[in-house]
């Protein structure tokens, strides 16, 4: 069986990328001939997935042009000598099997005017995807995004199913715990503190900054001086995050650190990871940072709480709600506690090997990968 994997980028090892080099490495060990088609790829790590890398320049023009480009190569190349299987991940147009990470024209609309959510070109681009319907099978990574793309886009759906991603359990687990929460801690200078997170590669103002600064600024002052927020992320982020402290006059609360290759380290040291985010499709950093043994605060805007038990989770990412749970949980040892029991046992088996199985089931069911006996 031959099979062809599309996606514009393909480099880092976190997110949808670190997703679809699983899905190479579960096809190929299936023994599957797989080709990966992107247009910034990291070839050794698809080789190393067992795959076979094909880079396609990246066209000039405007931006919607070149997503139309990159997705109109990709077909002529599948097409002839032919492919059994092709799955996209919201770059192509034509696909058997569509993987959507994002609902990109909802995500826009929370931060965008409505001229500039129009013109955006993936949005362009993920509204024709949606409207030639040329996929059988559309796979959403949560409820919330399935519903969606029914409401806003008329998917069928029939040609809809969600499959939970899943966290990688050989680098976010309990196993060494205790030692590197102790070292990490060290290194941050914490000592009897309770440390709070906010972790994100992405879009901080997506991810809620504002919001957990303005919680942090509603709690009272004998709350906040038991305090520190690790704040992690790209430089631009943190600056940002900065500004927003010192306008609530609370610097001394946040400690800036960038992303490193053993995040988990970063799970490990801190007591709760704080998701306030307006919109989180999934939200892997919540299940990594449950795996690690960390308990989470998010809100029903993030996938993943539909995997979790209420008492983590506010109705809607507001400051207010956010700060009454936090309380909560920063002066209740105990209730933290009863919280990542809840939460482990929630989210447990949510892992890369468990998103394998639950998609490739899917697309036997669909016809797109042969039986198991």
């Amino acid at each position: 069986m031959k099979a062809a994997i599309a996606l514009r980028s393909l480099l880092g090892m976190s997110g949808c990328p670190g997703l679809v080099l699983e899905q190479l490495r579960f096809l190929t060990a299936r023994g599957v001939n797989c080709e990966l088609f992107a247009e910034r790829l990291d070839a050794d790590a698809v080789i190393d997935a067992g795959a076979h890398p094909r880079r396609l320049r990246r066209l000039p023009g405007p931006r919607y042009w070149s997503r139309v480009g990159f997705a109109t190569r990709v077909q002529r190349r599948v097409a002839t000598p032919g492919h059994d299987l092709v799955i996209g991940h919201g770059d192509l147009l034509r696909q058997d099997c569509l993987f959507v990470h994002n609902p990109m024209e909802l995500e826009r609309e929370l931060l965008d005017p409505p001229d500039a959510v129009r013109r955006n070109p993936v949005v362009r681009f993920h509204r024709e995807m949606y409207r030639r319907d040329e996929f059988r099978l559309l796979i959403a990574n949560s409820e919330l995004v399935s519903r969606d793309l029914q409401q806003r886009h008329g998917v069928a759906a029939d040609k809809i199913r969600v499959v939970y991603p899943g966290y990688d359990a050989r680098r976010f687990n309990e196993a060494h715990r205790a030692e590197q929460r102790a070292a990490m801690r060290g290194e941050l200078e914490i000592d009897e503190h309770l440390l709070l997170g906010f972790i994100s590669s992405g879009n901080f103002p997506m991810r809620g900054a504002d919001i957990l600064v303005d919680c942090l600024g509603e709690l009272p002052a004998d709350v906040r001086e038991e305090l520190r927020v690790l704040v992690v992320g790209n430089n631009k982020n943190l600056d940002m995050m900065r500004r927003l402290f010192a306008a609530r006059q609370i610097e001394p609360l946040m400690i800036g650190r960038g992303k490193i290759p053993d995040v988990q380290r970063y799970f490990h040291a801190i007591d709760l990871l704080c998701h306030p985010a307006r919109l989180e499709p999934f939200g892997l950093v919540i299940v990594e940072s449950i795996g690690c043994g960390t308990p989470v605060l998010t809100s029903r805007q993030s996938g993943a709480a539909e995997l979790l038990p209420p008492a983590g989770v506010t109705d809607a990412p507001q400051a207010s709600a956010f700060a009454e749970k936090l309380i909560h949980f920063v002066t209740d040892r105990t209730a933290r506690q009863e919280l990542i029991t809840g939460q482990r046992a929630a989210a447990a088996g949510r892992t890369l090997a468990a998103w394998c199985d639950d998609w490739a089931a899917c697309m036997r069911d669909f016809g797109l990968l042969p039986a198991t006996d």
